[in-house]
């Protein structure tokens, strides 16, 4: 499928080698950053191909390279230093499964199951705008971007009878292997707001230790190009897009302490500082709803409970999370098709 981003892509791609040791010397920030959630997670499908999913490990990555922020060209006199409040920067964001064949009791492990690549161009400004008393608007992100999922089969491929294979895949078995390999992809401007909510939304430092302050950020996409038919089982036939399920997105993030260190000696405790004392120190959630054009007939939603467990000192923590996912959207090649699942893993950035 051709694309809009091919160059964005393949720009990325260049500047990731170097991206490593490009750090501006006096502040010591990093151009190559993370960007969104980073993890490995072993999820359990409760409504997927006839109850379950074979066992697989589900992976994401997710980082950015800052082409520009003035803070790398920071000065050392007061007339240097940083004002400008916008950043210019690419991100590169990829899922996968790997499936594990236990005893020749589940899928094959190879290949591994590409499920999205996703390259964009951002224009981020920042802000420290008071909208209300208890609303701060903190950034806002214009990026145009580039969703596949880097498969090969199309959905107009036919037999010598001149039927769509898809058809008949489907009718054969309607959660066949067939669909993950179905090439998927679209192009899009994304408008991305955040904001901070709460009454602790002028302290930034410690508004992630407050369970009363928390984000929200908005993004809305305006399609430009997309490869999204869907010409099997019920919905064969009724021109269904994938804005009809991916327009608009709401992410809440809440992290705050938790910590047990003083649980003993004052009193007050919570379940998780009575339970484990020490070991948790915050916690964090995060819950995404998605819609479309055809609202809640299509939405979609994603929940995950981040808790870093001390292991011996506080210099080394197990970064577990809880991921949930209910709903279409979870997997691009068959967008349409809607899975229940929960999972645990490691969440290495957030």
């Amino acid at each position: 499928m051709n694309s809009l981003l091919l160059g964005i892509f393949l720009l990325l791609t260049s500047l990731t080698a170097s991206a490593f040791v490009t750090q501006d010397s006096d502040n010591q920030i990093s151009r190559f950053q993370p960007y969104g959630n980073n993890f490995m997670m072993y999820p359990q499908a409760t409504k997927y191909r006839n109850g379950r999913d074979d066992v697989s490990l589900e992976g994401r990555y997710s980082f950015k390279y800052i082409i520009f922020d003035c803070q790398f060209y920071n000065g050392s006199s007061e007339e240097d230093k940083c004002t400008s409040k916008s950043q210019l920067f690419l991100s590169y964001t990829g899922e996968f499964d790997f499936y594990v064949d236990f005893f020749d009791k589940g899928r094959e492990s190879g290949p591994v199951i590409n499920r999205t690549s996703n390259p964009a161009l951002h224009w981020l400004r920042k802000y420290d705008f008071e909208i209300m008393d208890n609303i701060k608007l903190i950034t806002s992100d214009l990026s145009i971007q580039h969703r596949s999922d880097g498969q090969a089969v199309e959905v107009y491929e036919r037999d010598s009878n001149g039927q769509l294979l898809t058809q008949i895949e489907y009718n054969n078995d309607p959660y066949s292997e067939y669909f993950d390999a179905i090439s998927r992809g679209s192009d899009y401007l994304q408008l991305a707001t955040g904001f901070v909510i709460g009454d602790e939304r002028n302290k930034m430092s410690s508004c992630k230790k407050t369970y009363g302050c928390y984000e929200i950020d908005i993004s809305a996409k305006a399609y430009l190009t997309h490869d999204d038919e869907i010409n099997w089982g019920p919905l064969a036939g009724t021109d269904t897009k994938i804005h009809d399920y991916d327009i608009l997105r709401i992410k809440y993030t809440n992290s705050y302490d938790v910590s047990g260190k003083k649980c003993w000696n004052d009193g007050g405790c919570s379940i998780l500082e009575w339970m484990l004392p020490g070991k948790i120190d915050n916690v964090t959630w995060q819950v995404e709803y998605t819609a479309g054009h055809k609202g809640a007939e299509t939405d979609s939603l994603d929940i995950n409970f981040i808790f870093p467990f001390s292991l011996g000192s506080d210099s080394f923590k197990l970064p577990w999370f809880i991921g949930m996912h209910f709903g279409p959207m979870d997997r691009l090649s068959n967008y349409t098709e809607s899975t229940s699942s929960i999972g645990v893993g490691l969440m290495f950035s957030y």
